[in-house]
């Protein structure tokens, strides 16, 4: 079923949301296909409104599947800019983030999809100890080669190759 630039799926009795950046036709055709989103985090009470990063880092068996690496930017600013974003590392998130905008449960405020598109890791991903994550993202707002650089406990500097 479709409204305005949403396309909307039911499953069971839930009803997912799935936006124009990354619709049905969107989603992980093959093993080989990662996905990332930018969502815009907004309303959640005692939280500043801000960005969450995140990188699909396995297939997943379902939507609740933990296999988002996700970061989230200081402040309201999209991440990407220059030289570089402060960001700071967060559990990972389900699978689900990766079409899913609306409300939150137990009032986490709202997230809406700012950016979304295809992911491609430029070297061996390592979950041990990544000293520098290298990837590409091809999405509407962030495209090009990018890097995860460790800086401080849990914060990464996020950047654009130029």
């Amino acid at each position: 079923m479709e409204s305005g630039n949403r396309i909307f799926a039911q499953t069971g009795t839930q009803l997912f949301r799935f936006s124009a950046f990354n619709n049905l036709r969107n989603l992980p055709m093959s093993n080989s296909e990662m996905r990332f989103v930018v969502l815009h985090h907004t309303a959640w009470p005692g939280h500043a409104d801000h960005y969450d990063l995140m990188l699909q880092a396995e297939i997943g068996s379902s939507d609740d599947a933990r296999v988002l690496k996700t970061w989230a930017t200081a402040g309201d600013e999209f991440p990407g800019g220059a030289p570089a974003t402060e960001l700071l590392k967060l559990p990972d998130h389900r699978l689900i983030y990766l079409h899913y905008e609306g409300w939150l449960s137990n009032g986490r405020g709202h997230v809406s999809q700012a950016d979304a598109g295809e992911l491609v890791f430029l070297k061996e991903f390592e979950e041990a100890a990544p000293k520098k994550w290298a990837f590409q993202l091809r999405g509407s707002r962030l495209s090009g080669e990018f890097s995860l650089l460790p800086s401080a406990d849990a914060v990464y500097l996020f950047e654009k190759k130029r």
